[in-house]
């Protein structure tokens, strides 16, 4: 069903209709440029933190020794979780991937920095207690250091038991995986270092027992060659 609308009717439909369309594009152009001012202060705010995160080498060099003042050293995590960008900072510098110039250096050495990389500092580690393991050897004729959870009542090599036990076993689990250097595989069987004890010996945590009864016959077969040529 269809209305009538007189003259005064129509003038007044058009004002309104004419009165909201203008009303509705005014507020469409001010959300448009609230939206604008919002996403403007929100790319500054961005802009703004990820300056905050950009140091400059002596920035990383104020937080390092705020970092040793603490802890009384300049070794920082890689992952620091207090401060990431020093941790990759120090990370960074030690492997060379920062260039630094030679007073930056002199000044990084005056404050005690370690120039040790994580590689050399577990090569250092390895050989030392290598040489701690020959000593053992001298002591005691041979390389077979009691783990701890093997120890029985022997208190002459208990202490060593604790220091380089979990070190040979490792050593052994690290040659069944691969995962020893031949450099270092060679250094340890020029002492006589056994990669799998017999069972008449004590038997190492996770040696196959197939892997032992091959060492058994393998020694077997050494010895028989020494006797019969």
């Amino acid at each position: 069903c269809l209305k009538n609308f007189g003259p005064d009717d129509q003038k007044l439909k058009m004002v309104t209709s004419g009165s909201n369309g203008m009303s509705s594009s005014s507020g469409k152009k001010r959300c448009h440029r609230d939206d604008e001012k919002g996403n403007t202060s929100q790319s500054d705010a961005e802009t703004a933190r990820k300056k905050r995160k950009i140091r400059n080498w002596e920035d990383s060099f104020e937080a390092l020794k705020a970092y040793k003042a603490a802890h009384g050293d300049c070794n920082v995590p890689a992952k620091y979780k207090h401060d990431r960008a020093l941790g990759t900072f120090t990370e960074k510098i030690r492997r060379g991937a920062i260039q630094i110039s030679d007073e930056q250096r002199e000044r990084l050495t005056k404050l005690g920095f370690n120039w040790e990389t994580l590689k050399e500092r577990i090569d250092r580690e390895w050989n030392e207690r290598y040489q701690r393991l020959k000593i053992y050897k001298n002591l005691f004729g041979d390389c077979r250091v009691p783990s701890p959870k093997c120890i029985q009542k022997d208190k002459e090599k208990e202490p060593w038991s604790l220091e380089l036990g979990l070190w040979v076993t490792r050593q052994r689990q690290f040659y069944r995986q691969c995962r020893l250097s031949t450099e270092q595989g060679k250094k340890l069987e020029a002492i006589g270092f056994e990669w799998y004890l017999l069972a008449s010996h004590r038997k190492e945590p996770g040696t196959p027992k197939q892997d032992l009864q091959w060492h058994k016959q393998y020694q077997n077969l050494i010895s028989f060659k020494q006797k019969c040529g």
